[in-house]
């Protein structure tokens, strides 16, 4: 039996569209068929899902063609939605971003819009976030590529430190991962990486933390905030009980947990880091954080 997993990362990995679900106990799978022993009745209906893919821009958005890095389709799906999120907003006028899918390894591409460019990913001019449904192409293949191009900015402010994500397939249960981190030493600071924005409602499941050069002489600390008024104030998931925060010990490059004080998130909040403490005597160099959310 599959599992249920999405994963949401800068280099665009994603997951298989369906799995396999059941209800009962004594559950069992083999050959194609489902079996339960008791408390109800085996399912092999296939049950949709998503995931997505990340894009965006760490520095000032400029106007251009093919800005990040492609990401490749795993598998045959549709798309359904995409969310803009950006640190500083645009100012002047929208900042329009827009997708090129390819078909054929990257020789050529067509917009996803390119029948209603109206339609194409947008922040309104003073606004943190965008999101919207409406697409000309509605499904790709497995092997198709996806690019970012950025069709306009703000005239005065251009707009800063974009996240943009691309969801596929319709609605279900899933699970998913937002990417943060740094890629040079890290320091203490505040709201050090793109805000990434939640695609839905749902709930926190865990933390993972990864440093290519681990820190030494003290530990590694993160603080994960989340914003449910576009950005304007901020809590910490853990601002009971700060311990808990996500750490990666002195002399280790790995650190996990599933303890959180603020346990969901609702469709449309933000999500930031920060950093608390480095190593004393090496910070800590190149550090991956993802956070794990499940919802319906």
């Amino acid at each position: 039996m599959s599992d249920n997993i999405l994963i949401q990362s800068g280099t665009g990995t994603a997951s298989p569209t369906s799995l396999w679900a059941a209800i009962g106990s004594g559950l069992s799978y083999s050959a194609g068929t489902l079996t339960a022993t008791g408390g109800g009745g085996g399912s092999s209906t296939l049950i949709s899902r998503t995931f997505a893919w990340a894009l965006g821009l760490d520095s000032n958005a400029v106007v251009s063609t093919d800005q990040s890095p492609w990401v490749v389709c795993n598998t045959n799906g549709t798309f359904s939605r995409w969310d803009l999120a950006a640190k500083t907003a645009p100012v002047g006028a929208n900042l329009v971003l827009d997708f090129f899918l390819s078909s054929d390894g990257g020789s050529t591409w067509t917009s996803l819009w390119h029948a209603n460019p109206s339609n194409r990913p947008t922040i309104a001019a003073g606004s943190h976030t965008g999101n919207g449904t409406s697409f000309d192409i509605t499904s790709f293949s497995a092997g198709n590529l996806i690019r970012q191009d950025v069709a306009q900015i703000g005239s005065s402010t251009a707009g800063s430190n974009i996240s943009a994500a691309i969801l596929a397939g319709p609605l279900g249960l899933r699970t998913f991962a937002w990417a943060l981190g740094t890629n040079s030493n890290v320091v203490v600071s505040t709201d050090q990486s793109p805000w990434v924005i939640c695609n839905t409602a749902g709930s926190f499941a865990r933390w993972d933390m990864a440093v290519k050069t681990a820190p030494t002489g003290a530990d590694l600390i993160l603080d994960f905030l989340i914003s449910t008024d576009g950005g304007s104030t901020w809590t910490s998931l853990w601002h009971t009980n700060p311990s808990n925060r996500p750490t990666i010990a002195a002399g280790s490059n790995t650190g996990t947990g599933s303890a959180f004080d603020i346990t969901s998130f609702a469709a449309g909040n933000l999500i930031r880091q920060d950093v608390i403490q480095v190593g004393s005597i090496v910070p800590g160099n190149e550090l991956s954080a993802t956070i794990l959310g499940a919802f319906l």
